[in-house]
């Protein structure tokens, strides 16, 4: 039998099965504990001697101490006996040592100062996905192009042959689509439906003759439109297309249960408007980072199969259909709700759905601030005649009747507002329900409330009901917390049902999902929409001709005994911009030059602080002002003496005879209160580019150089000019890149104007002031 000497002594002279973990040494246990933070530096006299410290620290230090070590770096003290006679284990215990051996190892520190301390369930998390995976894009166009199969490129032959309007300078194709499927496209286009029928933002889009295109704008900066095929059965054929089904190459595409519709090229230069305000630089394009996009052939029309990013679609609630359904009955209509709600969606979904049942749709705009077709500041009412296929910025069009406030929001002349609405509602009762050449027919109207929900704007949105009397309310739910939302009224229901009050039935809807829509327009806020709204409208080029151009060509004009005042007030005609002129900013475009004695009659200044404007400085206040061509009925604005006039041009004339040359001439009165809503129109918005006297010495006078959009029929009857607190953005004062003759280097320093992006908090380099320290620094 083998001694207890010689079997320790055998057991140490072999090699383990396995490399054991080598024990911290106790001295290193110093090295392995946190580093205490450094104490502050005393003065020379407080620094004991190191002769003493050395000494008294050597007495008091035993020689056989060991230092304790941190609980993960004790020693096991079975593993140190030496007594202990190593056997060697069978396979399955040498596998657990092993994997107990590899776990050790992989771990970390078991404490940091600069990292938290671990938790009993960071061993679980180690070996979890905490993480979702990423989640695939939605599908958008189930539609696949195929050449000659479901795509087919049209020349100009074929396009006559198609009843379809051809233009020279336009490409167009022919696109073939099963029951149910959709197409989503990036760009601008006309769309016609030659068989069956397409769903488009609330529209149902039919076969008419002769042959119509339908202009649809679809930007990054908004929700893409899709259009989705609706097959019509073979008893109500909608396929207006005669020659259509007699070309050979045409045969497959119109066999019975497709839709068949027509896309071609849109040129309005709206992408043009990314040039004069940069932010929607190349909104109409695919995001540079992204994958190539399908191609139909046409000229920057771009196929959207999945949503990317920066690219979602439009996907209409399921509640809205049959709330739509109901609706059909009513005829004013009035939609509410808080902010980012999809309130203003919802209106113009609502018009699309009411055009495919009425002729004529009226449309008034209570939001002064995110206006639908007029820029912002005016409560209007507009006669829409189309549907309405893209943001805001890209239909711009003349009010039929309107009133400038001058401010996006109505918190300082809450009167004020009160008595536009009121006098566009009466308006709507005489003139437009009921139109003068189809007395059978009524067009109804839709009302667009504001945003403002709480407090005032709660009042208001209660006075306007009261004043428009709808026969149904479509009210948006303020995150389920019903009455706390600011609303007056009982909180609506979950489901779609309507429930009957005093006077109307209110409709409740469940505030549409922002999530895609934030997603899709994170880069550009409510105020670029505004910015590019206001931008868009001095840019237009309206049309001479209303009736609807397909596709939009301005070559007609009207006639000498049809005035514009009376297609727009009496003809109820709808008045649209197709086309932009962005070749030049508003600094290089010639202006109109105005005789302020011969073309204006009065100058009001509404808004917070415009009171306290002297009549010497109108001049300067009107430099590079926005102001509202308005037009009395009477000549005069209510609250203006009568006899300003007359006394205005006998002391204009006192001051010439005594030698006075710097005689301001504007007609302005201190004080003044605005135009009477019941008197008075406004058209549209003007830009005073500059104020100057006129060459003429012995008859002073004030010359102003102007830029509106309007057509000069209309600018002859607006002798009255409100200027309230709307200013012209920054990118209206800037000049374009690239333009001949422009400077440069548009990048370089300016007054007031910081090109790039701003630093965040914290990332500028601290600065150390030495003059103030702590007692304890000293």
């Amino acid at each position: 039998m083998i001694s207890a000497i010689a079997a320790r002594k055998a057991a140490q002279a072999k090699v383990p099965a396995f490399p054991q973990q080598p024990a911290p040494d106790p001295r290193d246990s110093r090295s392995s504990s946190p580093t205490p933070p450094k104490r502050k530096r005393k003065s020379d006299a407080a620094i004991p001697n190191p002769k003493k410290k050395k000494k008294s620290d050597s007495s008091k230090k035993p020689p056989t101490s060991v230092k304790k070590t941190r609980y993960f770096h004790e020693i096991d003290p079975i593993a140190r006996q030496d007594d202990i006679i190593l056997i060697e284990s069978d396979q399955e215990e040498d596998d657990g040592k092993e994997d107990l051996v590899v776990r050790t190892s992989a771990r970390g520190r078991a404490w940091s100062p600069s990292a938290p301390a671990m938790d009993i369930t960071d061993d679980e998390q180690d070996h979890e996905t905490l993480l979702p995976g990423p989640e695939e894009p939605q599908v958008i166009s189930t539609y696949h192009p195929v050449l000659n199969q479901n795509l087919f490129s049209l020349d100009k032959e074929e396009t006559t042959s198609l009843g379809l309007p051809a233009a020279s300078s336009s490409k167009a194709v022919l696109v073939s689509l099963s029951d149910g499927e959709t197409i989503a496209l990036l760009g601008t286009y006309n769309v016609s439906v030659l068989q069956g029928s397409i769903s488009l933002l609330g529209a149902t889009v039919l076969p008419c003759q002769p042959c119509q295109y339908h202009p649809v704008f679809a930007p990054r900066s908004s929700p893409i439109p899709v259009m989705k095929a609706m097959a019509i059965s073979s008893s109500n054929d909608n396929s207006v297309v005669g020659g259509g089904k007699g070309l050979k190459q045409f045969r497959h595409a119109f066999r019975e249960g497709n839709v068949v519709i027509s896309i071609q090229e849109l040129r309005t230069n709206v992408e043009g408007l990314g040039k004069v305000c940069r932010l929607f630089d190349g909104v109409f394009q695919p995001p540079p980072s992204s994958l190539p996009f399908p191609n139909l052939g046409l000229h920057g029309l771009h196929l959207v199969v999945s949503e990317t990013k920066g690219i979602h679609a439009f996907v209409q609630p399921s509640d809205w259909d049959p709330v739509f359904t109901l609706c059909e009955l009513e005829h004013v209509l009035l939609v509410k709700g808080a902010k980012k709600s999809g309130k203003s969606t919802f209106a113009r979904t609502l018009v699309n759905h009411l055009l495919g049942r009425h002729k004529k749709v009226a449309y008034l705009e209570c939001d002064l601030g995110q206006s639908e077709f007029t820029p912002g500041g005016m409560v209007a009412i507009n006669v829409i005649e189309r549907p309405v296929f893209g943001p805001p910025f890209t239909h711009p069009t003349l009010p039929n009747h309107a009133h400038y406030l001058g401010t996006l929001t109505p918190r300082s002349s809450p009167s004020h507002y009160l008595s536009a609405i009121e006098s566009i509602a009466q308006t709507y009762k005489l003139d437009i329900k009921i139109p003068v050449d189809h007395p059978d027919e009524k067009i109804p109207l839709v009302v667009n409330t504001m945003g403002w929900t709480k407090g005032l704007g709660a009042d208001l949105t209660k006075r306007i009901e009261e004043i428009i009397e709808p026969d149904a309310v479509f009210e948006f739910e303020t995150d389920g917390k019903g009455t706390d939302g600011g609303w007056l009224t009982e909180r609506p229901r979950q489901d779609s049902t309507p429930f009957t009050g005093a006077k109307y039935n209110v409709h409740p809807l469940r505030p549409i999902d922002m999530g895609t829509i934030e997603t899709a327009t994170a880069y550009f806020s409510a105020a670029d929409h505004r910015v590019i709204s206001l931008l868009s409208y001095f840019h237009a080029v309206f049309p001479t001709s209303p009736s609807p151009p397909s596709p939009p060509s301005l070559s007609s004009s009207f006639s000498d005994s049809v005035s514009m005042t009376m297609l727009l007030k009496d003809s109820l005609r709808q008045i649209t911009a197709h086309t932009w002129s962005t070749s030049l900013p508003l600094l290089a475009q010639p202006p109109y030059e105005v005789d302020i004695q011969k073309a204006i009659d009065r100058v009001h200044l509404v808004g917070a602080g415009s009171e306290d404007v002297v009549k010497e400085e109108i001049g300067r206040v009107l430099n590079g002002a926005i102001v509202g061509l308005v037009n009395s009925e009477f000549g005069i604005s209510i609250g203006f003496p009568s006899s300003t006039s007359s006394s205005h041009s006998h002391s204009h004339s006192q001051d010439i005879a005594n030698g006075a040359t710097d005689v301001i001439t504007i007609p302005y009165v201190q004080n003044a209160p605005p135009p009477d809503p019941n008197t008075s129109r406004a058209h549209g918005l003007a830009l005073i580019r500059g104020v100057s006297g006129s060459p003429d010495a012995k008859e002073t006078q004030t010359r102003l150089h102007v830029l509106t959009p309007l057509p000069p029929e209309l600018l002859s009857t607006a002798r009255i000019w409100v200027k309230g607190e709307m200013e012209l953005p920054v990118w209206g004062l800037l000049d374009l890149p690239n333009r001949a003759g422009a400077p440069e280097d548009l990048t370089k320093p300016k007054p007031f104007l910081q090109w790039g992006k701003g630093e965040g908090l914290g990332s500028e380099r601290r600065r150390v002031r030495r003059n103030l320290m702590r007692k304890s620094q000293v």
